[in-house]
C-alpha cells in the first residue's frame, strides 16, 4: 500500500450495510459497542480483536501488550465501563517510582509531594507541583481535547515544554523527560507546553488498573457485540474507501486474499491519520494534506515474564537516562491489589521503549532481530532488578513499531485546524484517539462516540 501497488478490486459491491468500521481497537470496538442494534461490519487486520489493547496470560496472570492503565474515569470512559460492567483497581501517585542514576544515589526513589526524603528531585517535584497547579486546573476544566477552544490553552501548545523548566535540576528535567517520551514519544525539548503538562500531571494524579491491563476493555466490548463472528472481519486489510456524497464503498481483502467490496451510508476510520489518508479516496487535497502534516514516534513494548519477581514496590517505575527504556509496569499489581496474587503465578513487568520521529527506531524495529532486541533490554534492566537473568523466563515483544503520534509544538492547534474541516455532509468519519487530544485510552473512547453521533445524524 505504502508503494500505491493496489490489487484489481471487484466491479460490484457484493452487500450494501449502515455503517463500515475501520479497526478492531479500543475505538473500533467502541463504535460497534453503540451500533449494536445497526447493520454495520467491523474490519480488523489482525486475528484478534483489540489492536494496541491486546495481551495474553503467564501462569494465570494476564499482561497487556500496549496501555496498562488510564485516568480515574469520568465522562465517555465513565459511561462506558459502567455499561460494561468493569470495576478498575485505584493506584495513587505517591506510589509511582523513579530511577536515578546518579554517582550519590542509585536507589529507586518514591515520588510524592509528601516525601520526607531530602534531595534536589524531591524539592524541585514540590516546586513544580506548585507552579503546574493553575495549569493542570486549566486543563481539568478545560477540558483538553479537540476542538482546543481556550487561548490560553493554545498559547501553551504553542511553545516547547523545556522552555517553562529551566529552573528545575537536570535529574528532575529528565524524570519529566522519561514521563513524556513513555507516553507521547518526544522528550521535554520536543514537546508542546501544553501536552507536557497534561503528559506530567500523572505525578499527582490517581490512576486505574484493570487485571491484564487495557486488553480487560477491549475484551469486554468484543463480548458484548451481538454476532460479532459474522459482523466482524478478523485478518481482513482494507485497501482503500471511496467516499461519495451519500455513501463509501469499502474494498478489503479476506484471511484467504480474496478481494470484496462493500456499500455503506457511513464508514468510520479508527486508523492513524497517516493511513487513513492513505486509503480515504475522493477526499479534498487540503483536508488530504491536514491529515498527513503530523509526525510519528515508534513504539516497542516487551512483557518479561518471570518465574518469581525481581522488582517490589510500585506498579509504575520511570527509568531516566541513560536508559532506552523508559517505565516499567508490573501486572501482578491489580492482583495484589484485590487479594488475588500468589507467588505460583510468578510475575510480568512490561517495559516501554519508545522511539522518537526520525530517529533510528523504527529501522531497528524493522530488522527485525528479535532476540539482538530482547538481550539489549535484558542488559538495559540487569543493574536494576535482583537476579533477573536467573528468574526469566521469556521476553515477548509487541506493539511492533506501532505509529504513535508526537505531541510536538503546534499540534494541537493542528488538529483543532483538521477537525474544521471535517463536516457533517461528509460519509466518513475519523475515530483515532489523536483527534480527541492526548494518544491514550480515554481519546480513542471520546473519538468513537464522536464519530458515532456523527455517523447517525447523517443515517
Amino acid at each position: 500500500m505504502r508503494d500505491a501497488e493496489f490489487p484489481k478490486f471487484p466491479g460490484e459491491s457484493e452487500k450494501t450495510i449502515d455503517f463500515a468500521i475501520i479497526g478492531g481497537g479500543i475505538s473500533g470496538l467502541t463504535a460497534a459497542h453503540y451500533l449494536n442494534n445497526y447493520n454495520y461490519m467491523l474490519f480488523e487486520q489482525y486475528a484478534e480483536l483489540g489492536g494496541q489493547c491486546r495481551g495474553q496470560t503467564y501462569q494465570g496472570l494476564d499482561y497487556s501488550f500496549g496501555g496498562t492503565r488510564i485516568d480515574v474515569p469520568q465522562g465517555a470512559m465513565e459511561q462506558l465501563l459502567d455499561e460494561l460492567n468493569l470495576q478498575p483497581v485505584i493506584l495513587q501517585s505517591s506510589q509511582n517510582r523513579f530511577k536515578l542514576d546518579t554517582a550519590t544515589e542509585k536507589y529507586w526513589q518514591f515520588l510524592s509531594n509528601e516525601s520526607k526524603r531530602d534531595n534536589e528531585v524531591t524539592r524541585d517535584l514540590k516546586k513544580f507541583i506548585d507552579s503546574a497547579k493553575p495549569i493542570w486546573q486549566l486543563i481539568k476544566d478545560g477540558p483538553l481535547q479537540i476542538p482546543l477552544i481556550d487561548m490560553q490553552l493554545s498559547k501553551l501548545d504553542s511553545s516547547i515544554f523545556k522552555d517553562s523548566l529551566t529552573a528545575y535540576s537536570p535529574a528532575f528535567q529528565g524524570l519529566l523527560d522519561s514521563i513524556c517520551r513513555v507516553n507521547n514519544c518526544l522528550g521535554v525539548d520536543k514537546i508542546s507546553t501544553l501536552a507536557g503538562y497534561a503528559t506530567t500531571i500523572s505525578l499527582v494524579q490517581p490512576t486505574t488498573v484493570f487485571k491484564g491491563g487495557n486488553a480487560a476493555i477491549t475484551k469486554a466490548l468484543a463480548a458484548s457485540l451481538q454476532d460479532s463472528k459474522h459482523r466482524c472481519q478478523t485478518e481482513s486489510f482494507v485497501w482503500a474507501i471511496e467516499i461519495a456524497s451519500d455513501h463509501a464503498i469499502v474494498m478489503f481483502s479476506d484471511k484467504e486474499k480474496r478481494m470484496h467490496k462493500v456499500k455503506c451510508k457511513h464508514v468510520i476510520v479508527t486508523s492513524p491519520l497517516l493511513v487513513a489518508a492513505r486509503i480515504l479516496r475522493n477526499i479534498d487535497d487540503t483536508t488530504k494534506a491536514k491529515m498527513l502534516s503530523f509526525k510519528y514516534g515508534s513504539y516497542l513494548v516487551a512483557n518479561f515474564l518471570l518465574k518469581n519477581p525481581v522488582m517490589a514496590g510500585s506498579a509504575t517505575n520511570w527509568l531516566g537516562a541513560p536508559y532506552a527504556i523508559k517505565e516499567a509496569f508490573l501486572a501482578e499489581t491489580p492482583y495484589q491489589q484485590l487479594g488475588e496474587y500468589s507467588r505460583k503465578m510468578g510475575a510480568v513487568m512490561t517495559l516501554y521503549q519508545p522511539f522518537a520521529p526520525g530517529s533510528q527506531g523504527r529501522t531497528l524495529l524493522l530488522e527485525g532481530d528479535r532476540v539482538k532486541l530482547a538481550r539489549t533490554m535484558s542488559e538495559q534492566l540487569e543493574p536494576v532488578c535482583q537476579n533477573l537473568a536467573k528468574e526469566l523466563d521469556k521476553v515477548v515483544l509487541s506493539r511492533w513499531g506501532h505509529a504513535m503520534v508526537a505531541t510536538n509544538s503546534g499540534f494541537f492547534n493542528k488538529m483543532t485546524q483538521l477537525s474544521a474541516a471535517l463536516t457533517d455532509n461528509s460519509s466518513f468519519s475519523l475515530a483515532h484517539s489523536s483527534l480527541q487530544g492526548m494518544p491514550r485510552a480515554e481519546s480513542a473512547v471520546a473519538a468513537a462516540h464522536t464519530a458515532v453521533e456523527r455517523a447517525l445524524r447523517k443515517n
